[in-house]
């Protein structure tokens, strides 16, 4: 767990002391907290993590809006501040749908930038080594905002979201590049289109192992749920399901996911109502999920933002943080807890 509440960006320098606190996976107890620099991967338990500021306080001649920019910070305790900062690997609009996702999984940092041109017709996946902190691989996208990421044994996969769409003016053979399911996987030199998910996009999408869950429909409608087994994406179940019954869990492609799975089974919390909220599991078989637990929830929220799946067991913060990029004078990145209410952690065993 982190705080980057101080986290900035000024005189070609990450600014700030940023402090994570390492917990006892079964206890739940706080084992240690480490403080540093904010630019410093170690403090927060990584090798290699992106450092997203504004560059500048002018808008970009052709987007209209603050470009935002992405270096790379590496671990390097032979450079005087313990990390090293490499140059800009891309750029994008400050807007609130074409922010760039970050996903890691099987030694590679995954960067997906739905719009970087000066059309914003095209996105770009970029595969960062995860050892050396450089890009290594580099391929055009088209543009999914607000995409859904999920990584396995097969690589990345990428879907669009329910609040994902195509730029204004799109051709339907664009329309059908945005509403696809796509995997890449080191080496491939292009990311392969392995399914159409449709014009509704995907509430949520999970992959582990071989398997890739998809759930298809809008939040009103009844969902299609889809599993693609290895990396042909081959479809072995197709069913009527409901995760989080009325109350529907999904993530809307911006931040990290919140759907999650593992060998037990996939877990999410529903959206909280007046009091309490439910956290739901879904076999590995499909169907109708199974509520295993109910939180009290003490500030009301539209969705949770934060959680985590460790050994089999899921783990999320409630009430979750708003965490938003939000760039200043220097280029602040910030997280806040909603409604300044201490939040708490908890653990769902596995079933």
């Amino acid at each position: 767990m982190s705080d980057t509440d101080q986290m900035s960006f000024a005189r070609g320098r990450v600014q700030g002391t940023c402090a994570a606190a390492s917990v006892d996976p079964l206890t739940l107890r706080v084992i240690l907290v480490a403080r540093g620099s904010c630019g410093d991967p170690a403090v927060f338990g990584e090798h290699v993590m992106p450092i997203v500021y504004a560059p500048s306080l002018r808008n970009h001649p052709g987007w209209g809006t603050n470009a935002l920019a992405m270096r790379i910070a590496t671990v390097d305790r032979a450079a005087p501040v313990g990390y090293r900062l490499g140059p800009v690997i891309v750029t994008y609009p400050d807007g609130s749908d074409t922010r760039a996702e970050t996903i890691q999984g099987d030694g590679s940092l995954w960067v997906y930038a739905p719009m970087t041109g000066p059309r914003a017709k095209l996105g770009e996946l970029l595969r960062v080594s995860e050892t050396t902190g450089r890009v290594v691989e580099r391929w055009t996208m088209p543009s999914i905002v607000r995409a859904l990421l999920a990584t396995d044994a097969n690589g990345l996969w990428v879907a669009p979201s329910t609040e994902s769409g195509w730029p204004q003016g799109a051709s339907r053979s664009d329309q059908t590049a945005v509403e696809s399911l796509y995997r890449v996987a080191p080496g491939m030199r292009s990311p392969e289109r392995v399914f159409d998910v449709g014009p509704d996009g995907g509430r949520w999408l999970v992959a582990n192992d071989q398997s890739v869950w998809l759930d298809v429909g809008r939040p009103s409608a009844v969902p299609a749920l889809w599993r693609f087994d290895g990396p042909t994406a081959t479809p072995t179940i197709r069913a009527a399901a409901t995760l989080g019954g009325i109350r529907q869990c999904g993530d809307l492609g911006e931040g990290s996911a919140t759907v999650l799975g593992s060998a037990n089974g996939i877990y999410c919390v529903g959206n909280p109502g007046p009091q309490s909220q439910g956290v739901y599991w879904l076999g590995s078989a499909g169907g109708r999920s199974t509520v295993v637990a109910s939180v009290s929830t003490t500030v009301r929220y539209e969705s949770m933002d934060n959680a985590v799946t460790y050994q089999g067991s899921y783990y999320f913060i409630d009430p979750p943080t708003s965490a938003a990029v939000s760039p200043s004078p220097e280029g602040s990145i910030g997280q806040a807890t909603s409604g300044g209410q201490p939040a708490t952690l908890y653990r769902v065993a596995p079933r």
